[in-house]
């Protein structure tokens, strides 16, 4: 190959290709080797194509190497692969003044173990390059020469490449990795021997100036090649030893660190001492703050207190450092450990607190508020400057804050009749506790009107109660609510049950009377209404209902729903026979629409389940159904109070209301 290098003031020339690339043959797994050489002025830049396309080589696939003095490039595929068999590579030289093209096919034989002594597969063409002897590493010392040899056959006569660095080799440079390619009309095979150079240590990962806070730590770390192994260690600025001597790499591990100081990295082995200066230095950020301290604490909030930061000795500043550094704000973290957030505490960042509203005192005060009652947190604050960064964490505190009443009333209330005269009911604590819960109170009445403090009542520890002495066949409203130290809690809703002992068989007592004994009970409480009972007037004349089945004792089943429907008007005259729409609808059902009634009406509607023991507890609403005004192009005649009336009723907006049991 010859190569031609053009300067600005020779005469210009398109790119041409001088040596173009040949055909390869390899074996599966083998690296593939295009060369392509090319000539011009200005000096032409060589690509590849591989089946007409660029940009498909990644640094596991290939890579293009340009050679040294514009002698073109080299095209190195990493272990092709079956699949890559019969692509086209195409070399594209080109410089300003035109462009040349030339191609080439690349073969792969894929091959398999066919015995012990053979690894090529029978479609592999007989005189395929084969190594017998390869090169050997060797060492040596810089400026000595080296001989390298290796052996191959095949047919016809093979011709051998060396490479160097993936370069073609010129041997008047100092050797260290070579690669050797033996090549013939049908493909090509490659081997690695390694040379090692000896030569003095080199510093290759290296600081220059590491910055530390004030009393933390840092880690200083060299690295170094040579041949031999370079021993490391590192030195104070008075050559004084600071680590054992150690191969490679060194790391220096300082702690506490309170003043600058110069730290020196040596390497060195047979053939030379290499040594390099790192210069540890203080940042100079905010002093952290002092004393944080909670001063008051409530349900839902706690008032805290901290000092800016000072140094521990007011009376003996400290000189090493300049004044202290001025603070632009505060950030308060907190951090609420009884989280019901699984086992990762929940954290809450509070930014922008000012600096300058200080007490007397020279302290700091701020009120966290929207805590949850009787949890714990802690908290640790930062100062921050603008210019010199954020502070260490100051001291962190812990304070829990105080109860408050329950929020809420206990949960999913149940009651069972379970004699002639006794009552059993159990109950849920409530979602919010906001503490701990001390105990619950229970209070029962027959007549749901009357005031609270003339409900019968009792108390207990426990999550249920029995209530005994009460009249048979009547029925009875059930509220309870929960209590902590901090005082009580809202009341549950009334909840009816009736105290009916079912069948049962009589006795005589002592006296000769007649007594009820509570054996074979059939036992029960009233069943509740249908849950999420709601509707709609999609019409003038109907209103569409949906509901949810309501909460079922153990051993209950849905027979039917019992639904009722009549006009407020009707309601309201009493001296009128009242027949209200009956219907029985199925206990698959959780809808229903009722037809053919009258438009702008307002309607009661309830809806009660019935099981084996009766029917229970009816979910009520009062629905109005639409206007069927109509307008059209006059509205002549028509009275304006009317008028304003179907004007405001002419969208469909239907409002509806729960009317509560009684």
């Amino acid at each position: 190959m010859r190569t031609l290098n053009l300067n600005s003031t020779s005469t210009l020339g398109q790119a041409q290709i001088v040596q173009a690339p040949k055909n390869v043959a390899v074996l599966e797994g083998e690296d593939a080797l295009f060369f392509c050489g090319a000539e011009g002025n200005p000096e032409p830049t060589v690509d590849f194509l591989l089946d007409g396309q660029s940009g498909r080589l990644s640094g596991e696939t290939g890579k293009i190497i340009s050679i040294p003095g514009g002698g073109g490039s080299l095209l190195r595929l990493f272990k092709v692969t079956s699949k890559q068999d019969g692509i086209k590579v195409e070399c594209v030289a080109s410089n300003p003044v035109g462009s040349d093209k030339s191609s080439a096919q690349l073969k792969v034989y894929k091959y398999t173990d066919i015995n012990f002594f053979s690894y090529y597969h029978l479609d592999v063409p007989a005189g395929f390059p084969k190594f017998v002897r390869s090169p050997k590493s060797q060492a040596v010392d810089v400026g000595k020469s080296v001989h390298l040899e290796c052996e191959a056959e095949g047919t016809p006569e093979l011709k051998f490449l060396w490479l160097k660095n993936e370069i073609p080799v010129q041997f008047q440079r100092k050797t260290r990795s070579f690669e050797y390619s033996t090549k013939y009309d049908y493909g090509g095979s490659f081997d690695r021997p390694n040379i090692d150079t000896f030569y003095p240590p080199t510093i290759i990962e290296q600081q220059d100036k590491v910055e530390v806070r004030p009393g933390k730590g840092a880690n200083l770390s060299c690295t170094a090649t040579g041949n031999p192994r370079p021993q490391v260690r590192w030195l104070t600025d008075q050559e004084k030893p600071l680590t054992e001597a150690v191969e490679w790499k060194a790391i220096l591990f300082l702690t506490d660190v309170t003043e600058p100081r110069v730290y020196i990295c040596v390497a060195n082995n047979s053939l030379g001492r290499i040594q390099h200066l790192v210069r540890v230095e203080i940042i100079d950020v905010p002093r952290a703050p002092a004393d944080l301290q909670c001063v008051e604490r409530g349900p839902t909030y706690a008032s805290l207190r901290w000092f800016p930061g000072r140094s521990s000795d007011e009376t003996q500043p400290d000189s090493s450092r300049s004044l202290p550094v001025p603070i632009t704000s505060y950030t308060l973290i907190v951090t609420d450990l009884d989280a019901d957030n699984g086992r990762q505490a929940l954290k809450r960042k509070l930014t922008d607190i000012a600096p300058w509203k200080v007490q007397l005192d020279g302290s700091v005060h701020l009120k966290v508020t929207d805590l949850k009652p009787d949890h714990r947190y802690t908290a640790e604050v930062y100062a921050l400057s603008t210019k010199f960064g954020i502070s260490d964490a100051s001291n962190q505190i812990t304070f829990k804050t105080l109860e408050m009443p329950p929020s809420g009333p206990p949960l999913s209330l149940h009651a069972t009749a379970t004699s002639s005269d006794s009552i059993s009911i159990s109950w849920k604590p409530p979602a919010e506790a906001n503490g701990k819960i001390l105990g619950y109170k229970v209070y029962y009445s027959k007549h749901l009107r009357n005031k609270l403090d003339q409900w019968q009542s009792l108390q207990t520890t426990k999550p249920q109660a029995v209530l005994q002495g009460l009249v048979k066949m009547a029925t009875y409203y059930l509220k309870v609510n929960a209590y902590n130290s901090a005082g009580d809690g809202p009341l549950s809703d009334a909840f009816p049950i009736i105290v009916n002992p079912g069948e049962h068989g009589d006795g005589v007592d002592a006296e000769g009377g007649r007594r009820s004994q509570a054996v074979c009970h059939e036992t029960y409480g009233i069943l509740p209404p249908p849950l999420n009972f709601r509707g709609i007037s999609p019409t003038p004349t109907s209103i569409q209902l949906i509901w949810s089945p309501p909460e079922l004792p153990h051993g209950t089943t849905i027979l039917d729903y019992q639904l009722q429907c009549r006009s407020a008007s009707e309601a309201g005259v009493t001296n009128l026979p009242q027949t209200p729409l009956a219907i029985s609808i199925s206990a698959r059902q959780t809808g229903w629409t009722i037809k053919a009634l009258q438009p702008d009406t307002l309607y009661q509607i309830s809806l009660s389940a019935r099981t084996q023991h009766g029917v229970g507890v009816p979910a009520k609403l009062e629905i109005r159904t639409l206007s069927n005004c109509k307008f059209g192009n006059s509205a002549k005649g028509l009275h304006l109070k009317k008028m304003q009336k179907c004007i405001a009723e002419h969208n469909p907006i239907v409002v509806f209301r729960e009317a509560r049991a009684h």
